[in-house]
């Protein structure tokens, strides 16, 4: 009787336990929900933030493209400074900064935004093609061919690794290979305004100024107004002696620039070359105005005077010359020299 006594007492507390334990459990049930709930609203706040982030960074790197492309410079790096403010691990806002700190010639900064592009994708090419073009215009050989290297090892467009092995033969003046690969390039982007320019600067280096002017006058289709594709197209006609077209281009990189001493000078030699010798001393003259100290401008309106019969003026002219630059009138005498030795034409009479 005891025992059945005791048993009973034990199933009573047990079920007087119940209650209170759904309780415990009622109120944990609570407490989950509650800080379920709450960690949701922040991770819903951190996600709304981070969206915002994205939209303000999208908007201000969306306002630097535009405003590089209408060539405001300074505008353009004020918005890509603020969209990496907002998204600092995004390659492109880093290189696109380093496209205007490259247009605007301040190449360290631009080296450093391209070099932040390639921390953050090691696989963004582009990158290392820009930063090879920099070092290459500051005679930093060894450091551009080693980034143009770098290009070609990590860009997926074979024909623009043909184009950084060109360049590489470029630098170390190998001419003839540069052009191998221009034209392997050429064969795979037959539009490719760079590769057509310097495809065209190799073949003026050796001498082929026929086939510059094809690659040239191919680049002119994409860019009709380019600075430098219509001046050399002007100096590759000239020298092929096609003066009134040489004239035409010449007169054109003119009107883009009208403040370049070296298409005034080049000018003048066209109307030299067409009979006009006037306008051959006009330009020449206007040349100088530009570029005051130019040995080789004083030289050539000697010439011009000479031909015209007026001697003081062009002695003048020649001792300007030779103050400048003791030894330019006798590199251009060996000049002559060696191109009559050549039986070819020379264009400098010299008295």
């Amino acid at each position: 009787m005891e025992t059945i006594r005791i048993l009973k007492e034990e199933s009573n507390g047990r079920s007087g336990m119940i209650p209170e334990r759904k309780n415990k459990l009622k109120i944990v049930c609570q407490g989950f929900a509650l800080i379920t709930m709450m960690l949701a609203i922040i991770f819903s706040g951190i996600q709304d933030a981070q969206a915002k982030e994205t939209k303000i960074s999208r908007f201000h790197y969306q306002k630097g493209n535009l405003y590089l492309s209408r060539q405001k410079i300074d505008k353009a790096i004020e918005h890509y400074g603020k969209a990496i403010k907002s998204n600092p691990e995004s390659p492109k806002y880093h290189y696109h900064l380093g496209e205007a700190y490259r247009l605007k010639e301040m190449d360290e900064a631009a080296i450093e935004s391209y070099s932040k592009t390639i921390e953050l994708d090691s696989g963004y090419s582009t990158a290392y093609e820009k930063i090879a073009e920099i070092y290459d215009k500051n005679k930093f050989t060894e450091k551009a061919i080693y980034y143009y290297n770098l290009h070609s090892q990590r860009c997926t467009k074979k024909c623009r690794r043909y184009f950084s092995s060109g360049k590489i033969y470029e630098i170390k003046k190998d001419v003839k290979n540069a052009l191998r690969e221009y034209e392997r390039s050429l064969e795979l982007c037959s539009n490719d305004f760079t590769v057509l320019c310097r495809a065209a600067a190799v073949c003026i280096r050796l001498k082929d100024r026929k086939k510059a002017v094809i690659y040239l006058e191919k680049a002119r289709k994409q860019r009709p107004f380019d600075e430098k594709v219509v001046f050399n197209l002007g100096v590759a006609y000239m020298e092929l002696k096609q003066f009134d077209k040489a004239l035409d281009f010449l007169i054109t990189a003119l009107k883009i620039d009208p403040c370049n001493g070296a298409t005034r000078y080049s000018l003048g030699k066209a109307y030299y070359g067409a009979g006009d010798l006037e306008q051959a001393i006009k330009h020449t003259r206007k040349a100088l105005e530009i570029d005051t100290c130019n040995p080789e401008y004083h030289f050539r309106l000697g010439l011009y005077y000479t031909k015209k019969g007026w001697i003081d003026m062009a002695e003048s002219e020649y001792r300007e010359t030779h103050y400048l630059d003791p030894d330019f009138i006798f590199k251009q005498i060996n000049i002559s020299k060696n191109k009559a030795d050549c039986g070819q034409e020379t264009e400098t009479e010299i008295d």
